[in-house]
């Protein structure tokens, strides 16, 4: 009876581990998946309704807000800006407003220092941008008011 030899039986074990299917070349080249998303484009401007607004001139000559909005199409998914001016003067201001900060209906504060100067009446609309360097458009009404003076009680 004769032994194999040590050679024929590593060429034997090295044939086994061969005898697997090749590969075809389309499977060989496919590679990963890759799955292309469409952009939707820019999200269509929103409509924000201006319920009420309230402003208070405090001691320290800030005109104090507490604005209520609505969201009336869209939701807050952009950059805001609320715009203020007091008629029959120069002084105007604007509040920034990120999405993170408002919800689809709600109220906000903000505070504009106006100095001693005589602001008696305000307007005030909300406007958007998809990104700040690309320029605001005014999406609300415009909300009309009178600003109170702070009461001074002891």
């Amino acid at each position: 009876m004769m032994r194999p030899s040590l050679g024929l039986l590593f060429v034997n074990v090295l044939a086994i581990a061969g005898c697997s299917q090749p590969e075809s070349d389309s499977a060989r080249s496919a590679g990963p998946t890759i799955t292309k998303t469409t952009d939707a484009g820019p999200i269509a401007p929103g409509v924000v309704e201006l319920n009420s607004a309230s402003a208070t001139r405090d001691e320290n000559n800030v005109i104090r807000f507490e604005v209520s909005y609505l969201f009336k199409s869209g939701s807050p998914v952009k950059t805001y800006l609320c715009n203020v001016i007091f008629p029959g003067t120069e002084q105007v201001g604007i509040r920034p407003l990120e999405s993170f900060e408002l919800k689809p209906e709600g109220t906000f504060k903000m505070g504009i220092e106006v100095g001693d100067n005589k602001v008696d009446a305000f307007e005030l609309t909300f406007s958007e941008a998809d990104s700040p360097d690309r320029g605001y458009t005014v999406i609300s009404n415009t909300l009309v008011g009178q600003v109170a003076e702070k009461s001074t009680s002891p």
